[in-house]
């Protein structure tokens, strides 16, 4: 996209890049694009365990040299569990979402470069968060440049979604927004908020 709105139709196929899994029952839930416009894209497995990452170039094409052949595909092993979102840093480290379908918490997963978990950071390699209300989701996550994280939660059915403010070793950032907190309300019933701008 042109910074004001309209296709960039220098890039793709007049502006859209199509993707094709080649599998039934996979969601492409997020998409991170870096400074020099390579991208990774966020694979669910619907009613499934794993998710998957694509690395691509800044053409669209798989970058083979990345993950097993271009490809990362993570367990969570659990089910009941969606991927939603991922950040990833330029030497590859970062985060991936997971939502707890239909229940209260979420999991960040933080992962090496070469998408194996790096159990030194959160637990073993995870951090559990607690919204401590059902009907929200989590499914968006950001990464700052000093790894202070957000992730955003969003009122299924209702009209609110809310920004958590993380320290970079996952605790909540109380100095921002109201104790760590960040409420929007779209007013409007029927819409949902998806992401947010970084």
């Amino acid at each position: 996209m042109n910074a004001d709105g309209s296709f960039d139709t220098s890039m793709g196929s007049n502006g859209i890049t199509y993707f094709d899994s080649g599998l039934y029952g996979w969601t492409a839930a997020s998409i991170h694009l870096q400074a020099d416009l390579s991208g990774r894209i966020l694979w669910n497995e619907d009613a499934g365990t794993l998710c998957c990452i694509w690395y691509l170039k800044a053409d669209g094409t798989i970058n083979t040299t990345k993950g097993s052949g271009g490809f990362s595909f993570i367990d969570s092993g659990v089910y009941g569990w969606t991927a939603t979102s991922f950040h990833l840093r330029a030497d590859g480290t970062g985060m991936v979402l997971w939502n707890e379908d239909d229940l209260t918490r979420c999991c960040i997963w933080y992962i090496n470069a070469d998408g194996t978990i790096d159990a030194t950071k959160g637990s073993g390699g995870f951090r559990f968060f607690d919204s401590g209300l059902y009907g929200w989701s989590a499914n968006d996550l950001f990464i700052n440049p000093d790894d202070s994280h957000q992730f955003f939660w969003n009122e299924d059915g209702g009209t609110q979604g809310c920004i958590w403010y993380l320290n970079a070793d996952g605790s909540l950032d109380t100095s921002e927004g109201t104790g760590g907190f960040g409420f929007v309300d779209s007013v409007a019933p029927g819409w949902t908020a998806t992401s947010y701008g970084h």
